[in-house]
């Protein structure tokens, strides 16, 4: 009899050694799982942070932080509708790495290079590479058929305005013109959210209708002085 009570004892006990084992070595998984993703939480976040980077296109990173390598070049020139002016875009490849975020590919148009097939003149649109290009554009006496080319125009990121560490159609964007060969690169209008529309009402003018700062505006613009003649704002929307 006492053989069996020492028995049941000795098996109380040892459940209860079981137990106590078994929480002390979940409470030291949970500080070590608890540990690791202390350690680990600015890379992975960095990870999270930058996913959209592996886009193919107009992205540019300015992160003081990270390896980062550049390789330049030109794409295939375009001649210029009626003149002896060509264009080529000048892309920038990054290739940079932090921490698990390894491999990560960035590229954008930083630049154009102008070139007369005639005399072989070159001239660079800016004076910079900073800057991400958007889009450009031939402006036309009528945009609806193959008339003659009166300017360019870019939508271009001149600065990382939304404070992520890069250059993305998600910052506000800026508008200019140029001449046909490039030079009298002139910014007309920056702070814009979303272009809406570009309509040319008229072989001289451009209506740039967009969105700033919750406002909807629209501004004229006269091509041959590259000039701002007037900007309003638009009703608002009474939902």
């Amino acid at each position: 009899m006492l053989f069996l009570e020492s028995k049941v004892k000795a098996s109380k006990i040892f459940r209860w050694i079981w137990r106590i084992n078994g929480l002390t070595f979940l409470v030291c998984s949970l500080i070590i799982i608890g540990a690791i993703i202390v350690a680990f939480y600015p890379t992975v976040k960095d990870y999270v942070r930058r996913r959209p980077m592996y886009r193919a296109s107009d992205m540019v990173n300015i992160e003081d932080n990270v390896n980062l390598n550049s390789n330049w070049s030109l794409s295939g020139f375009r001649q210029i509708t009626g003149t002896n002016f060509m264009m080529s875009a000048v892309h920038s490849k990054q290739e940079y790495s932090v921490g698990f975020g390894s491999g990560k590919e960035a590229s954008a148009t930083r630049n154009y290079l102008f070139l007369n097939s005639v005399d072989k003149a070159t001239r660079w649109l800016v004076p910079t590479n900073q800057y991400l290009f958007i889009s450009d554009s031939e402006i036309k006496e009528d945009p609806k058929n193959n008339s003659k080319v009166l300017a360019l125009e870019y939508r271009f990121v001149k600065d990382d305005t939304n404070k992520d560490n890069r250059l993305t159609q998600d910052d506000k964007l800026s508008f200019a013109i140029s001449d046909l060969d490039g030079s009298n690169f002139t910014e007309l209008l920056g702070g814009i959210d979303e272009i809406l529309s570009d309509e040319q009402p008229d072989p001289g003018t451009i209506l740039l209708i967009y969105r700033s700062d919750g406002k909807n505006l629209v501004t004229e613009i006269k091509i041959s002085e590259k000039k701002v003649l007037q900007t309003k704002e638009l009703p608002p929307i009474n939902g």
